[in-house]
């Protein structure tokens, strides 16, 4: 029998997303290693988040892998912010029509000739085919798949040292009045940085850290959408 040996203990690292309110309340960019869910109503910025974080990691060197399962993802607004075409060959982008496609998408994920330069993975969102594909007598077994499809990208990120954004739909429990995750408590668990997004007029957003390993729980900084990505409110014309 192999001798166990213990996890080697290490110091977070972060991969800086955008220099200004997205680092601040992750306390300096995303952390390696885990899954970051941004979660919010349609339009608080989860997409813009994801391409801006995109674009950071391709100007670091290193390539990512995009899984866009509502068809957010557009070159026209990539290049926006990153404004060099070139590189939208540094990302491979996924477009699973299915819940069972997005399945065989991210079990694959790092079985793919090009794994070893990407260091980072997108899955926005990873609910919205989970939510077409439930139905009564799915329930189960759409839990179960969505629940293996969070551990296996967990193990993706532990194993290779990158971080990975999911972002997460939500909905208002007719029972408590309270804003719950699709999903409920499948991407509660495996997601071990949880940033709450929501509207607070036409153009602010607000972002709230709803779960982090070390950091504090309820800080919240406000953020508008640019031509040039995400900016504290008061610094740039909005968009």
């Amino acid at each position: 029998m192999d001798e166990l040996k213990p996890v080697e203990l290490k110091i977070s690292e972060k991969v800086s997303i955008d220099k200004g309110p997205i680092d601040e309340i992750l306390g300096g960019g995303l952390e390696r290693g885990i899954i970051t869910n941004f979660y919010g109503a349609s339009g608080t910025g989860k997409t813009n988040i994801s391409i801006v974080a995109s674009s950071s990691t391709i100007k670091e060197g290193k390539k990512v892998i995009y899984v866009d399962t509502e068809s957010g993802f557009t070159p026209e607004r990539f290049l926006q912010i990153h404004e060099n075409e070139e590189d939208l060959n540094k990302i491979f982008l996924f477009a699973p029509k299915s819940f069972e496609e997005q399945k065989k998408v991210i079990y694959n994920i790092d079985k793919t000739s090009f794994f070893k330069d990407v260091g980072l993975v997108v899955v926005d969102s990873v609910v919205a085919l989970y939510r077409l594909n439930l139905s009564p007598e799915k329930v189960q077994e759409s839990n179960t798949d969505l629940s293996k499809q969070l551990f296996y990208l967990s193990n993706v990120a532990k194993t290779h040292r990158i971080p990975i954004i999911v972002t997460n739909q939500i909905y208002v429990d007719f029972e408590t009045s309270e804003i719950e995750l699709v999903g409920k408590d499948i991407p509660k668990y495996y997601s071990k940085c949880m940033v709450f997004l929501e509207k607070k007029d036409a153009s602010v957003r607000r972002a709230v850290l709803k779960k982090h390993r070390y950091m504090a729980e309820g800080k919240s900084v406000d953020f508008v959408i640019t031509s040039k990505g995400i900016e504290f409110k008061k610094r740039m014309k909005l968009f």
